[in-house]
């Protein structure tokens, strides 16, 4: 049956009569599986508003060799369903059956030690339609499911997770979070609000027309503080197209949702110092000396400001007293002589808003690159190298060669 119109539809009567549309450039032999041929070019039913109809809403994605992963989404809440930029799907808890997907249970009693280990997790198709979900695309062998030990199959729901977190989350983090506040932070995908020792992810062949379920305790830690994430759209603009500055931006945003993560504050204040560099030189190490005048573009064009703002990243980095020599820069008291954070910023308003402050410093840089995401790096140096704050442009000073 289409997933699509619904019509029954035979896939060798189609091979018959219909072949020259299975090969390029129509390419029917990916999607024969789940959509009749006259929706796969386009003459079906016109799409609608997401209806949790997930074969429908998600089976343009599969192939014969790229199935569906649907996860689990913990310290979530999410009212209506998302299509976001056309690669994932994320639904309210409740909101799909996921009967259509035809799940094979996990049996307690089966000769397969692996499939007895994913039993015991207790992660089924009913725990996992409890949460608000992601569903996105994934190709792998379907064999390697049955083939590979539990430890793979948890290894599995990790890298499941991270692209997961590749295609959609990380950027959502990144648009609806902010570093000084862990308070609103989602787990990560797969994780169980239900249990939270444990993760899921259920896995749909298209071609054999069944699901499986993996579960067990992938993860080693989840978020506690504060309630989660009311989860929103954000608009495909938002999101890094594929140029070469786009696979730098795509890097920065997983550091991002690294950092965002970071339980102690001594360490997030070093993190968010480290991604600032990243994201100015991405392929090479430099002092951050280097860096600064790079970071200060995207901040400002005023020579006032830009003059504060140097003073400032100093104390952040490696300043020493003038009279002494000593060493005063946060990060080299903290890195070379032990000193916390907690140390050198004592009063817990004034760390938050230092983390205010460098989240907006990231934030001007990875804004900027999202927006320039489809051009190749040569290209935007160029435009780096005359910018201000707001693509204003501004002539290379003297002052900053010289840093």
């Amino acid at each position: 049956m289409c997933a699509n119109c619904k019509t029954e539809y035979s896939i060798a009567d189609l091979w018959k009569s219909q072949e020259p549309y299975f090969p390029p450039p129509h390419r029917y032999t990916d999607g024969c599986v789940t959509t009749c041929l006259a929706c796969w070019l386009g003459c079906g039913p016109a799409p609608t508003e997401p209806e949790g109809d997930i074969l429908r809403e998600c089976g343009h994605w599969l192939s014969p060799t790229v199935h569906l992963a649907v996860m689990p989404l913990a310290r979530v809440t999410l009212d209506f369903p998302i299509i976001s930029a056309g690669i994932a799907a994320l639904y309210p808890s409740r909101f799909v059956d996921f009967g259509v997907l035809h799940p094979l249970p996990n049996g307690s009693d089966s000769g397969s030690l692996r499939e007895v280990c994913n039993a015991a997790s207790g992660v089924d198709p009913g725990v996992i339609a409890d949460h608000v979900v992601i569903a996105f695309p994934v190709s792998f062998r379907w064999e390697t499911i049955y083939n590979t030990s539990y430890q793979s199959n948890l290894e599995f729901i990790r890298l499941l997770s991270e692209t997961a977190d590749r295609l959609c989350l990380d950027v959502m983090r990144f648009h609806l979070c902010r570093l000084a506040v862990p308070d609103a932070l989602p787990g990560r995908a797969g994780q169980l609000d239900s249990n939270h020792m444990m993760a899921g992810a259920l896995l749909y062949n298209a071609a054999r027309q069944e699901a499986r379920v993996l579960g067990g305790a992938a993860f080693t830690h989840i978020v506690t503080v504060g309630l989660g994430l009311p989860l929103e759209s954000v608009s495909p603009s938002d999101f890094p197209q594929t140029g070469e500055v786009g696979n730098v931006v795509r890097q920065g945003l997983a550091l991002y949702s690294d950092l965002l993560e970071a339980n102690n504050q001594t360490a997030k204040f070093i993190q968010s110092l480290a991604l600032l560099e990243f994201l100015a030189i991405p392929d090479d190490y430099a002092q951050f000396k280097k860096v600064s005048p790079i970071v200060r573009r995207y901040l400002t064009d005023d020579d006032q400001e830009n003059a504060r703002l140097k003073d400032r990243l100093t104390e952040l980095t490696g300043k020493r007293a003038p009279s002494t020599n000593a060493h005063l820069g946060y990060r080299t008291r903290i890195i070379h002589i032990g000193d916390r954070l907690s140390d050198l910023v004592p009063d817990a308003d004034d760390r938050k808003q230092l983390f205010e402050e460098l989240d907006g410093y990231i934030r001007a840089m990875i804004n900027h690159m999202i927006a320039h995401s489809a051009l190749d790096w040569p290209s935007y140096m160029e435009i780096r190298d005359r910018m201000g704050v707001s693509g204003r442009s501004v002539p290379k000073t003297d002052s900053d060669l010289d840093e």
